[in-house]
């Protein structure tokens, strides 16, 4: 086969976006959520040692928390809209909306944990 690619890699905060969205989908404890982006920005930070990297990583962590806040905001709503007689579909839906809220807040207290 001619000039088959291997396809990119995605960005560290793409990939890093979709983990955190998988591990919601599946219900896991917002702890464990608390735990992967703390994670994923201790990896990220031991790496940005100058000025420039850090304030390229700060910059990173302020996209994804505003990401991850509109999917906050999205569950959030699909939650309120829910027939709540579906009582399995609501329990499921507010543990993700939990995962992801952990997810946000500890994307918040990272972005504020770098110094410039």
């Amino acid at each position: 086969m001619a000039g088959k690619r291997a396809p990119r890699a995605a960005a560290p905060e793409k990939a890093a976006l979709a983990k955190l969205a998988e591990l919601a989908s599946r219900g896991v404890a917002p702890d464990r959520v608390r735990r992967e982006v703390e994670s994923i920005v201790t990896t990220w930070r031991e790496s940005a040692t100058a000025y420039e990297d850090r304030a390229e990583l700060r910059e990173r962590l302020e996209e994804m928390r505003d990401q991850l806040a509109e999917g906050v905001e999205a569950a959030a709503e699909a939650v309120e809209e829910m027939d709540q007689d579906e009582k399995a579909a609501v329990t499921a839906s507010r543990k993700a909306l939990s995962a992801l809220t952990a997810g946000r807040d500890a994307l918040s207290a990272a972005h504020a944990s770098i110094r410039l």
